[in-house]
């Protein structure tokens, strides 16, 4: 991954046979965790989800740990399980739990979170980004 598209590792040449024009180009490490490379993966993960949304405005809510809890997640990997818990379980609270009328329809809530584990300066740093639709559908 470190030298991906490298030229000192490897690379590819085309030349043309009819106009001599070439291109060049190095080879690539195909992993997912690739800055360069990773873009295929985020592309299609991010063309399913799309194609798994409604088609209305959502907001976008990150929650992130204070970093004195940092530690514990870090050695502790099953406690990311309960942070989608507690997200699943404020956003009820908040959105549906406060909402008499909401309750009273059955209001379902409309949501998907992933996790990020590290920042972009690669420290250690859990977050969850949750997309949630900001409004409701009748069937």
């Amino acid at each position: 991954m470190i030298h991906c598209k490298d030229f000192d590792y490897g690379f590819l040449y085309y030349e043309c046979p009819n106009c001599d024009n070439f291109h060049v180009q190095g080879l690539s490490c195909h992993s997912r965790f690739c800055v360069s490379c990773g873009k295929k993966y985020r592309d299609a993960r991010a063309l399913e989800i799309a194609n798994t949304c409604i088609n209305v405005p959502h907001r976008q809510i990150t929650w992130t740990i204070p970093e004195e809890l940092r530690k514990y997640f870090q050695t502790h990997k099953e406690l990311y399980d309960s942070l989608f818990a507690d997200v699943n379980d404020v956003l009820k609270y908040i959105i549906i739990g406060k909402s008499k009328i909401a309750r009273k329809r059955g209001d379902k809530l409309g949501f998907i979170s992933s996790i990020h584990t590290f920042g972009r300066d690669l420290k250690f740093n859990p977050y969850i980004h949750t997309l949630v639709a900001e409004c409701i559908m009748v069937i």
